[in-house]
């Protein structure tokens, strides 16, 4: 989606629609952001504006817009979420937060996904899905979208806080997490029946667990397998001292939230994909094939497989997986193409429209993994516009563990793909349903099978 669509005159606010007073557009919103954004940047630009329960937004869709909307200074994290939103994650929660309390946190953060911590948690990985994998071999026939769920929530029990789980906990926190998740697209009305109502319930169930982790926990042994919890309760890189109980929690919170919302989703689509397309998954099988069996755990090996590489990229430039990063707040009045930004109004960019730039990735609706191991791309064009995890830099609100949510992409795909095969049944519904979430109607129903010969 080019940038250059039309200056108006200097001062103008971007076209769109305001909707109903108060209310805005928040039912069209919540039916489906992906396909409000896409539609109201077909009807209006690149650069639009709208009203979500009370708050004037202005959206950013495309590779040069987004990428100044992430990099502005006068668009800032703190007070910009909606209050219920603030609520559920906790209001010190990272991507909540900017200034001097960010940069803090982020550095706490970026201890527990360092190359260190990843080597840890891709050996503990590696057991988990070995684990899973016999239940798979077991069931035969069964739904990538539930069982990624299970996979997901052990994940987040094993990594983030070192507890031992078995599948009947796995599938008690994913309802948990399900339901926690849900309330924060909800509408903010505290009724002890509907969705905000639960996830309020299911915060309060999700914070007595983490403050029993955080209670017994215990610095490991050097040999000992570190959890995220372990790193966020260490000393920083600079020597000051761990940051308190109260704050840690709103950052587990937030990795649980993170990490199960992401893996459970990026994981299935990976598969569904694998299944797809025989030519990107025979591609994939050549080049896993000399890796030893003992290297699916090593960084070094991973990060070597260069077209799988591109696949979980392309994997999570092709699917709807996030439709908008987190809001943020004008804190100084901005022009840009000559529309005015005014101070006081909400900013956000979307994440899925952006990766659709035609501009940047021709003939954005094929999946083609070669998109991403051709030399000739414009990386520059495709730094801006490739965003899965909310882009922006370094030390701003880039995801910390982008880098390693792909090598857990491929350590899964490398250990699937030597010992399994399965294949996608037929007559199943591949729609999407709604909601700010979509995924595959029928869950990817698949076959499941150990290789033989």
């Amino acid at each position: 989606m080019p940038f250059g669509f039309g200056r108006r005159d200097e001062g103008d606010l971007p076209p769109g629609s305001m909707g109903w007073p108060i209310l805005g557009e928040a039912l069209a919103y919540a039916r489906s952001p992906h396909r409000f954004i896409e539609s109201r940047a077909k009807r209006h630009g690149p650069i639009f504006k709208t009203r979500i329960l009370g708050s004037r937004v202005i959206c950013f869709v495309g590779a040069e817009p987004f990428d100044f909307f992430a990099n502005n200074p006068d668009f800032v994290r703190t007070g910009g979420a909606p209050g219920h939103v603030q609520k559920l994650l906790g209001y010190s929660s990272l991507p909540l937060v900017d200034g001097p309390a960010h940069s803090s946190l982020r550095e706490k953060v970026s201890l527990a996904v360092r190359p260190e911590a990843q080597s840890s948690y891709l050996a503990q990985n590696e057991i988990l899905l070995g684990r899973y994998m016999k239940r798979w071999e077991t069931l035969g026939e069964f739904a990538w979208a539930d069982e990624f769920k299970l996979f997901s929530a052990g994940l987040c029990l094993k990594l983030i806080l070192g507890e031992e789980s078995n599948f009947a906990d796995d599938e008690a926190l994913a309802g948990t997490l399900d339901e926690y998740i849900s309330g924060l697209n909800a509408f903010p009305i505290n009724l002890r029946f509907n969705a905000y109502g639960k996830a309020l319930k299911r915060q309060n169930q999700l914070l007595e667990m983490i403050g029993t982790a955080v209670a017994k926990h215990s610095p490991p042994a050097k040999t000992k397998e570190k959890s995220m919890l372990s790193w966020l309760a260490e000393p920083g890189e600079s020597g000051d001292l761990p940051i308190s109980a109260p704050v840690i929690r709103a950052q587990l919170l937030h990795l649980l939230f993170a990490t199960y919302g992401g893996m459970s989703r990026i994981l299935p689509l990976l598969t569904m994909n694998l299944a797809q397309y025989a030519d990107v998954r025979n591609r994939v099988e050549h080049e896993i094939a000399p890796v030893p069996q003992e290297n699916a755990s090593s960084i070094e090996a991973l990060v070597g497989l260069e077209y799988l590489n591109a696949v979980t990229k392309e994997v999570r430039r092709h699917n709807r997986l996030f439709a908008t990063n987190f809001f943020s707040k004008v804190i100084q009045p901005s022009t840009v193409e000559g529309y005015e930004i005014p101070e006081g109004w909400i900013a956000t960019g979307a994440i899925y429209q952006t990766m659709q730039d035609e501009a940047v990735f021709p003939e954005p609706g094929r999946f083609d993994p070669g998109r991403f191991a051709d030399s000739t791309v414009d990386s520059d064009a495709v730094s801006k516009a490739y965003i899965p995890h909310g882009g922006g830099s370094e030390s701003g609100h880039r995801c910390p563990a982008e880098d390693f949510t792909t090598l857990c992409m491929q350590q899964v795909a490398l250990m699937l793909l030597r010992s399994h095969q399965w294949e996608m049944l037929e007559g199943q519904d591949l729609s999407l349903t709604g909601g700010p979430s979509p995924m595959p109607r029928d869950g990817i129903r698949v076959q499941f099978r150990r290789r033989t010969g």
